[in-house]
């Protein structure tokens, strides 16, 4: 893979989904294998859902007006 398609996949939270479940196939339950990416998946959601949340409440907001 490029060195600049590499740094993109590294960026996608689909990449740190995917690859404690790959990591559990293969080495087996280690936290420390897959801490980091279970970590990033968890903030991008907690992300995701405050952006989410206050996208819809100013919304709702605006049409009640």
């Amino acid at each position: 893979m490029p060195p600049w398609l590499a740094t993109l996949a590294r960026l996608n939270p689909v990449t740190h989904a995917i690859e404690p479940m790959r990591t559990l196939m293969i080495r087996g339950w280690l936290w420390g294998s897959i801490g980091a990416d279970l970590l990033v998946v968890v903030l991008f959601s907690f992300l995701v859902a405050t952006i989410s949340t206050t996208i819809f409440v100013r919304r709702v907001e605006i049409s009640t007006l």
